[in-house]
């Protein structure tokens, strides 16, 4: 046995390692297809909401990844914004862009893509600052 192996054993038994490992999957399995929608609040009459990404992917739509807007997605009502809440420290950042997004889909009536290569733009600015 390696030297360092040996010493490491001391430490931890890999049946019991591989126990913990499917626990916690187990446990985060248990929230992966729960409905969840968090509130976080209002900006400019558009509601904020951290969302199961999980849940959206097996049941609404598997393409859906990290956030969207109503102007993006039909299933998300056009007054709000969703944000995963997979992707919770990088929230800020998607909210911006799909506040943006949407702006610009509503007001000057563009199309996603365009709108989308304008936000994401806007946003690697934001995240660089």
């Amino acid at each position: 046995m390696e030297a360092g192996k040996e010493k490491m054993s001391i430490y931890y038994n890999q049946d019991y390692l591989d126990k913990l490992k499917e626990q916690f999957a187990e446990a985060i399995k248990t929230y992966s297809d729960q409905e969840i929608k968090v509130s976080l609040g209002e900006v400019d009459g558009l509601k904020l909401f951290l969302v199961n990404e999980d849940y959206i992917n097996k049941h609404l739509d598997i393409d859906y990844v990290c956030a969207g807007n109503g102007q993006r997605y039909e299933f998300i009502p056009k007054d709000e914004i969703w944000c995963s809440i997979q992707n919770l420290f990088a929230a800020k950042y998607d909210f911006f862009h799909e506040f943006l997004e949407q702006y610009l889909m509503e007001k000057y009536n563009l199309e996603y893509e365009e709108a989308h290569k304008i936000c994401l733009k806007e946003e690697h600015k934001y995240r660089n600052e």
